[in-house]
């Protein structure tokens, strides 16, 4: 039997939290997980973005309404916080394509401050789930 084209594709980078504020939130997780990135605008989403490294290469994504973003806000007010997990990918194109082969609805894509204007979309599963591709290459927290 073949080996899964698919197998791999996909590497785990964080899940993303709605919050309030991310300065506040940040205090928190200072004192378990000192390594944080800078806050970061995402202009094409009017969003800020900090990311919390809980072990190496695994991530929490604090996001921030920077602006109007009715989408966060609406979700704190219905209390949901965490809303989203993000994957990096080395091979952008085949991953969108072969999330559209598993019934993903590919929402849209973008280029990303956060890791250094590489491609990120947005993907929603049948069963509401909504997921982030990162085009890999770009270290969040400095180091490249």
């Amino acid at each position: 039997m073949p080996a899964d084209p698919s197998a791999g594709l996909l590497q785990f980078h964080h899940t993303g939290c709605a919050v309030k504020n991310i300065e506040e939130t940040l205090a928190a997780f200072r004192p378990f997980f000192p390594r944080i990135s800078k806050s970061i605008l995402i202009s094409t989403q009017a969003v800020r973005v900090c990311f919390v490294e809980l072990k190496p290469g695994s991530y929490i994504e604090l996001v921030e309404a920077a602006g109007e973003r009715p989408a966060i806000a609406v979700m704190l007010k219905r209390g949901i916080s965490f809303y989203h997990l993000g994957f990096l990918t080395d091979h952008f194109d085949l991953a969108l394509h072969t999330l559209a082969q598993q019934h993903y609805r590919h929402l849209e894509t973008f280029h990303s401050e956060a890791f250094a204007g590489k491609r990120c979309a947005f993907l929603m599963s049948d069963t509401m789930q909504l997921i982030e591709l990162i085009e890999s290459g770009h270290d969040i927290m400095g180091a490249e």
